[in-house]
């Protein structure tokens, strides 16, 4: 009787509802709100596995419809509602590429759209995140860039103002991506059209964000998500300065 009742309290300790309610609860909830550069290669879900990796399991969900500026989310009932009604602990707002690096489209479309964004999701209890980006591979002549570098330092600029007049924290992805385009150029950032992120770029986006986001520093995390280990070690390490501080292009 006694070994019988012992295999079957082990038998129901192994049970798939009983294992699944020893899941870690998630240290955070993540919203983020952007477009393709936040959709491509499944942003949220590198977050969710950086942090995991580094014993800190997170849950991200997205609004990221493709070609979307911030006023598009304003307008959208569904993000609205997800911003209010989803009780995160956290919103990424990224706004669409091009409109950071011109100065009369960030005054007037970009700055208003995001304040309200911030001030809806602070209003919630949520802490807001800026998701800087990248320049385009050869700027962007639609904007007035003709080269990575002149739009790269036009977008940062924006998300730092961003940042400061919303009272909001900036993750510094561009800074990185900078770092990593003139230090390795041999790891591709960039997919064909050279605008959105390979799954390099993704995944160095992923780290900065995750060490911005939580209290842990890239070199815990342990997993290159598919990457040659080397080209993942070496994005850590360009997420690590961005995340201290540095802005390559003084």
């Amino acid at each position: 009787m006694t070994g019988r009742f012992l295999s079957s309290a082990i038998g129901l300790l192994l049970s798939p509802i009983v294992l699944a309610g020893c899941a870690p609860e998630p240290e955070a909830r993540i919203l983020f709100i952007g477009n393709s550069y936040t959709a491509s290669n499944d942003l949220p879900g590198a977050v969710e596995a950086l942090a995991k990796s580094a014993g800190h399991p997170v849950e991200a969900d997205a609004r990221a419809p493709g070609g979307w500026w911030l006023r598009d989310h304003i307008a959208s009932a569904e993000s609205l509602d997800a911003i209010t009604t989803g009780e995160f602990d956290f919103v990424v707002l990224q706004e669409q590429s091009m409109v950071p690096a011109a100065p009369d489209l960030a005054e007037t479309e970009s700055r208003p759209a995001a304040v309200d964004l911030a001030t809806r999701a602070r209003g919630e209890g949520a802490s807001v995140v800026f998701f800087m980006t990248w320049g385009h591979r050869n700027g962007s002549a639609d904007v007035g860039h003709s080269s990575y570098q002149s739009m790269q330092v036009a977008v940062a600029n924006t998300y730092y103002q961003l940042g400061t007049i919303s009272v909001s924290e900036v993750a510094p992805v561009g800074a990185a991506w900078w770092m990593a385009l003139h230090e390795r150029p041999d790891i591709t950032l960039y997919q064909q059209d050279g605008s959105h992120p390979s799954p390099g770029g993704t995944y160095l986006a992923a780290v900065v964000l995750t060490g911005t986001l939580l209290p842990v520093h890239p070199d815990e995390f342990d997993t290159d998500l598919g990457l040659d280990p080397d080209h993942a070690a070496a994005l850590r390490g360009f997420a690590s300065r961005a995340i201290a501080g540095e802005r390559p292009w003084r």
